[in-house]
């Protein structure tokens, strides 16, 4: 599709993933990419086999009951956020609770 074709020419795309097919194999990239960016307050899915605004659907972080912890884990300690333990550990709650 068009996300593989921009991120080959670098063009600067918003976050997302693509070529995802079933409910499971979107919930641990959805699980990154919230963990990734905090500041995105919804997130779109699109179905590629729909036209005329069907197969679109969108998710707000603030629906989750996890999300005010996250925000508050991250401005207590952002130099902290990258860590790849930390991420691991918040991106299973989330997957947990998106679950």
């Amino acid at each position: 599709g068009g996300k593989r074709i921009f991120h080959a020419a670098m063009v600067n795309t918003p976050p997302g993933v693509h070529d995802v097919y079933d409910e499971s194999a979107l919930l641990t990239p959805l699980a990154r990419l919230i963990c990734q960016h905090l500041d995105v307050p919804r997130w779109v899915f699109k179905l590629d086999d729909e036209t005329g605004g069907r197969g679109c659907a969108h998710f707000d972080t603030a629906s989750l009951a996890c999300f005010e912890g996250l925000l508050r884990q991250h401005d207590a300690a952002p130099d902290d956020w990258e860590d790849e333990q930390l991420q691991a550990r918040l991106q299973a709650v989330l997957y947990e609770e998106l679950a």
